[in-house]
Parts: structure tokens; sequence; C-alpha cells
């Protein structure tokens, strides 16, 4: 049995996480929030802590999370291997699919960068660890059930449901890559026990 803990276990990808590490039938410890697990070994960590839809709004959480809760985790706990969910939204809008290696711009003066920026401090804190057992997981639009959700697709189902009408707030031809979170879940675990790289795109590859 494989022990596996989900920092984050109560957010869409990481309460689908849980499920599925549950199913597979490994041992999976997902900590609640403020508890101090510095004590024991935690195995293979999956850090899925992080805000989505409400980062405009909530600008020092975003940070906080993506970064200064990530840098306490990685320097104060006792793992076996360590990934941190970040996203292919650092590439920013483009055309072509990308690549691990890209090159990577932001600004500090936009306020939709916030995300972006504070995702790529989290992926150079992980680096900064020196440890070829810390990876980082880049996921593009995540899809898949979840009634709270503010992420685009489900917004869209909800208003489909709830109001009878969809507005969409964007160009006809703008698109995204989108993934299953059971494609997701099934895959990161696989790139904790087995990955042999520091960073993983996970996405279809293809712009809808």
């Amino acid at each position: 049995m494989t022990s596996f803990t989900v920092l984050g276990a109560s957010g869409f990808v990481g309460s689908h996480l849980v499920q599925h590490l549950q199913r597979e039938g490994h041992d999976c410890f997902a900590p609640a929030k403020g508890v101090d697990i510095s004590a024991r070994n935690l195995g293979h960590v999956i850090y899925c802590i992080g805000l989505t839809a409400d980062f405009r709004t909530k600008p020092y959480e975003t940070i906080n999370a993506h970064v200064c809760c990530l840098v306490d985790a990685l320097t104060r706990y006792k793992f076996d291997s360590f990934v941190y969910l970040s996203s292919t939204r650092v590439y920013g809008v483009r055309e072509d699919i990308a690549h691990e290696e890209d090159v990577i711009h932001s600004q500090p003066l936009v306020p939709g960068d916030l995300y972006n920026i504070s995702k790529i401090m989290g992926e150079a804190a992980c680096f900064a660890a020196g440890e070829d057992n810390v990876r980082v997981a880049r996921l593009s639009n995540v899809y898949g059930y979840d009634s709270q959700s503010e992420n685009f697709i489900f917004s869209l189902i909800r208003d489909a449901l709830k109001k009878k009408r969809i507005v969409l707030n964007t160009t006809m031809d703008s698109g995204r890559d989108h993934v299953s979170v059971h494609d997701v879940v099934r895959i990161l675990p696989q790139i904790a026990l087995k990955g042999k790289h520091r960073i993983y795109n996970i996405a279809s590859g293809e712009n809808i």
C-alpha cells in the first residue's frame, strides 16, 4: 500500500484525487487546514491548495496559497515525493501547443497576471529545493462535476439548468484546452511515483 497526502483535499481537484486514491486502495491522508503535520512522514505529497476563479478578488489569499503555504510545506514537512499543482495558464494566450521548457512572460502591473506570477513563484520555490523528488504539474482547464465551482464549464452548465440561458462574455473565436478531472487524478499519482522530469503539462493538447 502506497501512502499519499493530499494538501487542499477540500477543493475541486483535491477532493476528486482523494476519492480516486481511496478507490485504488492507497493510504490517503487528507489533513484539515491548520493541523500541525510536521512530525509525521507524509509519503507522496500532492499540493492542491490554490485559488482559481476568485483570485482577482482575493489577491493576498492567492499569494499565500500558491507561495507562502507551499514554502512552509517544503521546508517543514517530511515526504517521499512532492507534486505542486500549477497551471498551463502561466504560458499566457497562445495558439500553438505549449511545452514545458517555453519562456514565460508576465507583467506585475496587469492585475490578471497575479495568478500566473504566484504560480511561477511557487514553481521556483519547488525548484529551489534542489531535489529530484519535487515536481510541478501544470494543469490546463480542468472540468468535472462540482456544483459549487465558478470555473468556466460548470458555470455554463449551472446557468443552463437554473437560468435556462447561457451568456458568453468572450469572443466567438476564443478557445481553451480542457482536460477531465478523472484523467488528472489518474495521472498525478503516476507523476508522484514514477516521474523523471521536473515539470509536466497535463492537457489535451487541443483548444476547444
